[in-house]
C-alpha cells in the first residue's frame, strides 16, 4: 500500500515525522509532499520519501492559478502512483483533494485541522463554508482532530458523500523531556511564559501582549516567544517599543522539537491565544511536561485545555482575562502546583501519539481493502470514545 501526505506548511508537518516513520514500519510506504524548508534534514534522517511542491504559498482561486496547480500537482500525484493520498489544512486540503481525484487516486483522505471559515463572519464566512462543503465532496473521508468540527460538518451534510471520522490528535511523548519541579514561580521570584506558534494573525500575539504589559507592573516576568512567520518582525518592533516588555521578551525564532522542549520546561505557563485551532499540540505538550497553559476558550483548544485540569480559558481576545488567570497562578502556588501534576496525568491518558497512529492505520487497511461497512463501525466506536 502507498499513502502519500500532501501539506502546505513545512513547519507544521515537522511535529509528525514519528508518525510517518512508524507507519512505514507497519509495511505501509508513507511518503510526503511538502514546500521547501525546515524539514528537509529531520525527513532525511528519518529515512521518509518527500518530494518538494512549493506553489502553496502563492494560492490563489484565480481560475488560472487554480487549474495550472492542480494540474501540475496531479501530474506530481501520477508519478507517486499512491494507493491513497492525505491532505492536510486548508491550501494542501484545497489543491490536493481536487489534483488527487484528478489523478484517479483509488482513495482520497482529508484531515480537517480546524475549518478556515470559522475566522470569518457574515457572507464571507458563508462562501468558505460552500467552498469546504464542495471539497467535501472531493474526498471519501474526513479526519476530525475535534469533535466540533466533526458536529459543524455534519450540520453542513458533509457527510453526503465523505466518511466523517473523529481521530483526535497526539504527541510523541518521546520528544518531550519533563523537568520534577521544585519550586514555584512566586518562589523563584519570577514567572516566565513561553508561547509556540507561528506568528500571523489566527495566532494572535497582540492578546498576550496586552496582558502581559498590565503584569509587568507588579510581577517579574519572562515570556519565550518560538516560532516565525510573516508577523515577526512587526511583533519584534512592537515589543522593541514597549517599555514595560522589551527587556522581558525574548524572541527565539524558528526552534527544532528539542530545542522546544529545552526552552518550555524551564517556564511556568504556557500561552495560545488563537482565533482558530484543530487541536492544538503545543497545549498538549505543554502539559506532559506539567506545564499549565492559559488559552483562548475556542473550538479545539477547549479539547485539550481543561479548565482546573490542564490549565484555564479564557474569552477569545480578552486579555484582561488572560491577565487575571495568570496573576493568579502567579500569587496561587498551591493552585500552580495542583495543575502541573494533573496536567501530566490528564497528558499521559489522553494525548497519545501511539494512539492515534493505531487508529491511522486500521483506517488506512480498511479503505484500501474497501471494508467500508467495518470502517463505519469503527468510526461509531471512535467517536463513542472517552
Amino acid at each position: 500500500m502507498k499513502v502519500v501526505d500532501i501539506i502546505s506548511s513545512d513547519l507544521a508537518f515537522m511535529q509528525l515525522g514519528n508518525r510517518l516513520k512508524r507507519i512505514n514500519e507497519a509495511g505501509i510506504e508513507n511518503s510526503i509532499v511538502f514546500p521547501t524548508g525546515y524539514s528537509n534534514e529531520k525527513f532525511k534522517s528519518l529515512g521518509i520519501p518527500f518530494v518538494f511542491y512549493d506553489k502553496f504559498a502563492d494560492f490563489s482561486f484565480r481560475p488560472g492559478y487554480f487549474l495550472r496547480t492542480s494540474k501540475e500537482l496531479s501530474e506530481l500525484i501520477n508519478d507517486l502512483k499512491p494507493d491513497i493520498i492525505h491532505t492536510h489544512d486548508s491550501k494542501a486540503g484545497t489543491l490536493g483533494r481536487v489534483a488527487g481525484r484528478k489523478a484517479k487516486v483509488p482513495i482520497v483522505i482529508h484531515q480537517v485541522h480546524g475549518f478556515f471559515f470559522r475566522r470569518h463572519t457574515g457572507v464571507k464566512r458563508k462562501i468558505f463554508a460552500s467552498i469546504e462543503k464542495y471539497l467535501s465532496n472531493k474526498c471519501d473521508i474526513m479526519l476530525f482532530q475535534n469533535r466540533e468540527d466533526l458536529k459543524e460538518a455534519r450540520n453542513l451534510n458533509f457527510d453526503r458523500k465523505a466518511r466523517l471520522i473523529f481521530i483526535n490528535n497526539g504527541i510523541d511523548f518521546s520528544d518531550f523531556d519533563r523537568l520534577e519541579r521544585k519550586f514555584s514561580p512566586k518562589d523563584e521570584g519570577i514567572l516566565r511564559l513561553v508561547y509556540v506558534a507561528r506568528m500571523d494573525e489566527n495566532k494572535n500575539h497582540e492578546m498576550v501582549f496586552k496582558a502581559l504589559e498590565r503584569i509587568a507592573e507588579s510581577i517579574p516576568i519572562e515570556l519565550h516567544l518560538i516560532g516565525d512567520g510573516p508577523l515577526f518582525e512587526r511583533h519584534k518592533k512592537r515589543i522593541a517599543e514597549t517599555t514595560r516588555l522589551a527587556n522581558c521578551v525574548v524572541f527565539h525564532g524558528f526552534v527544532d522539537r528539542k530545542g522546544i522542549s529545552m526552552i518550555t520546561k524551564k517556564c511556568h505557563i504556557n500561552l495560545l491565544s488563537s482565533k482558530q485551532e484543530g487541536k492544538p499540540r503545543t497545549a498538549m505538550e505543554a502539559a506532559y511536561m506539567g506545564i499549565p497553559t492559559i488559552a483562548s476558550d475556542i473550538e479545539g483548544t477547549r479539547e485539550v485545555v481543561i479548565p482546573g485540569v490542564t490549565g484555564d480559558l479564557v474569552p477569545f481576545d480578552d486579555y484582561a482575562a488572560m491577565k487575571e488567570k495568570i496573576e493568579k497562578l502567579y500569587r496561587d502556588s498551591d493552585y500552580w502546583y495542583k495543575l502541573t501534576l494533573s496536567s501530566r496525568k490528564y497528558a499521559e491518558e489522553n494525548f497519545d501519539e501511539n494512539k492515534v497512529v493505531d487508529k491511522l492505520l486500521t483506517i488506512y487497511k480498511s479503505s484500501y481493502e474497501g471494508k467500508w461497512k467495518e470502517l463505519q463501525d469503527y468510526a461509531v466506536y471512535l467517536e463513542n470514545q472517552r
